[in-house]
């Protein structure tokens, strides 16, 4: 997608949001299929095959583009060789991590299918910076979460912590899947107000606006499915 319009790879080097979500509907859907149909890991010296399981799905792929929009992964993509391979090469990295912190793959584990943009990668580890935005933010959204209650707060609850289907979330109430879905939308409102009342909206740049994309993406990102 870069190659056909260079401002874009400037777009995404900033940071700018607009570029982000652009970046998360194009490829969210090929992360998640990329996944669910596994790669290889190496591991003690042997090699097996690991899938991400549907409980594991939603923070894998999480977890890759927050990995993919943080500073170090943005600067480090030189826009010469496909972002696609670029972006499975830390989805892999990413999924094989959550895996591991699950006790589904040995501590050595470690993603095999090397991509062409594997040498550009930034080093994994998280700057003190990103770890603490990244509590930040899930302190945010925990606190959002807490002001709700009653049936509201079971869908909630369901819906963007147990990582369920609309559908499902919705079942627990007792709601139609018409039901369901206007919740969610005031929700969605909701939170942009809850949000936007303690700044994190105000801001242009910086390390909030990105997770601030990502965050939106991934909160509404299950409506989709």
């Amino acid at each position: 997608m870069f190659a056909a319009d260079r401002g874009l790879l400037l777009g995404y080097r900033r940071g700018d949001p607009k570029t982000l979500e652009l970046i998360y509907r194009r490829y969210s859907a090929e992360v998640m299929r990329a996944l669910s149909r596994g790669f290889r890991v190496g591991s003690g010296g042997t090699v097996s095959h690991a899938a991400v399981g549907p409980l594991d799905l939603d923070a894998a792929h999480q977890e890759t583009f927050l990995r993919v929009f943080a500073e170090s992964a943005r600067v480090h993509y030189d826009g010469l060789q496909p972002f696609e391979p670029y972006l499975m090469t830390i989805a892999r990295r990413a999924a094989v991590d959550v895996l591991r912190a699950q006790g589904k793959l040995m501590r050595e584990a470690v993603a095999l299918d090397a991509e062409p943009g594997a040498r550009q990668l930034p080093d994994d580890a998280d700057s003190p910076e990103q770890v603490a935005l990244r509590t930040e933010t899930a302190a945010v959204v925990r606190a959002f979460l807490d002001t709700l209650d009653g049936e509201v707060a079971t869908f909630a609850t369901a819906r963007f912590i147990d990582g369920q289907s609309q559908e499902a979330a919705g079942a627990k109430c007792g709601w139609s899947r018409q039901q369901a879905r206007s919740v969610e939308a005031r929700l969605k409102a909701d939170c942009l107000r809850y949000l936007n009342d303690r700044g994190w909206l105000q801001t242009a740049e910086g390390g909030k606006a990105v997770v601030l994309a990502v965050l939106g993406l991934f909160l509404w990102g299950w409506a989709e499915r």
